[in-house]
């Protein structure tokens, strides 16, 4: 009896042999190159496209990368990438080292050209409020373009300025102005129209002859920067009464510098950058992986939050205020209500006609 047992079990073990090997074979590679463990889960490593670099690249880095790869084990490192067009090139070329980018405003067509679809069966963006994602990418990077004033100048004692309107009454509230020289991240052209009693709602397309008019009214005391510190910078030395400036300049300003200056969130504009997967990425299924983290890693959010002074990502709909740790900067920070008079820039219209927009500046500060 206990023969012809022994006779039948080697086939049932060679059965079972087969189906392990098999199961050994499959959880072994699944077709993902660099892609994922047994489970689907990340591996390798990720090579992250930067456009910000400064304070924003360190807040990610020392709260979302840094907690993703200690739950994962996938390093995330950090390639500051300048401009666009170098991340566009790549593409082209075949010869993408990057898995996750950072991207400016992208037209449809552009950023099916340039980035994958989301994986939502990995990234779960039904967490994210409608508007601020799509199908190839999650807005994050919110700044808020602020009406911005000294102290010295306006202090609490005296009448404070309060909206767009105020900013072009030289009388009322004399000085000079900072404006951003690249208005399209200035609110710039929006902030005259506004003045001059256009809706938020009905400020595009740009009547730019009506906003450059508005804006001329105020020629003499406008002072052009190239950049948000140096904007900052002329608010310190006193060559600035007032401005526009983003909302994370003004918590440096305030904060980190101690000038003594406020602002309000009254008919600013606000704008956002975006997470994205590059076609040809070598590391794709960890980025989705990436991108599931970036909206439920809510320690990582935090400490983006209060370094950046912007909500990561955009549209979290279960953001919570009392995970920032300063809950004085709450009031620096493009969320809650502090965004509800607050207007999105029109990207789509900006890129249709920034060298119309270029040209006619141009002429306006030269004339």
């Amino acid at each position: 009896m206990k023969r012809r047992q022994l006779r039948r079990w080697p086939p049932v073990v060679a059965l079972l042999a087969m189906a392990l090997i098999a199961s050994a074979c499959s959880s072994s590679s699944d077709g993902n190159s660099g892609g994922s463990s047994a489970a689907g889960g990340p591996k390798g490593e990720i090579a992250y496209f930067d456009l910000s670099g400064g304070s924003a690249s360190k807040a990610l880095a020392d709260g979302l990368w840094k907690n993703f790869t200690t739950e994962t084990g996938v390093p995330v490192t950090v390639d500051f990438g300048g401009t666009i067009a170098k991340l566009q090139a790549a593409v082209q070329a075949g010869q993408v080292p990057w898995s996750l980018a950072q991207t400016p405003f992208l037209p449809a067509v552009d950023q099916a050209k340039l980035l994958q679809k989301i994986d939502t069966s990995i990234v779960p963006v039904d967490q994210l409020q409608p508007g601020t994602y799509d199908e190839y990418s999650i807005q994050y990077g919110t700044y808020g373009m602020n009406l911005t004033w000294s102290l010295k100048n306006f202090p609490a004692s005296g009448p404070q300025p309060s909206s767009m309107a105020d900013l072009y009454d030289t009388q009322k509230f004399p000085g000079k102005r900072c404006f951003m020289s690249d208005v399209r991240v200035g609110w710039v052209l929006e902030s005259a129209l506004i003045a001059d009693g256009v809706a938020p709602s009905q400020l595009y397309p740009i009547d730019l002859d009506r906003a450059i008019k508005k804006l001329g009214t105020i020629k003499n005391d406008i002072v052009w920067n190239a950049s948000p510190t140096l904007e900052v910078q002329n608010f310190e030395n006193g060559s600035c009464a007032i401005g526009i400036i983003a909302n994370g300049m003004a918590k440096t300003m305030i904060v980190a510098d101690k000038y003594p200056a406020s602002f309000t969130w009254n008919q600013a504009g606000w704008a956002s950058s975006s997470f994205g997967i590059p076609k040809g990425a070598p590391n794709a299924n960890a980025a989705q992986h990436l991108l599931k983290w970036i909206i439920t890693d809510t320690k990582g959010q935090a400490i983006y939050s209060e370094a950046a002074a912007s909500p990561v990502p955009t549209g979290l709909k279960h953001f919570d205020p009392s995970s920032i740790t300063d809950q004085t900067l709450l009031r620096f920070l493009p969320a809650g209500d502090n965004m509800k008079d607050t207007t999105p820039r029109n990207n789509q219209w900006w890129t249709d006609n920034q060298v119309t927009v270029n040209n006619t500046i141009n002429k306006f500060k030269a004339s």
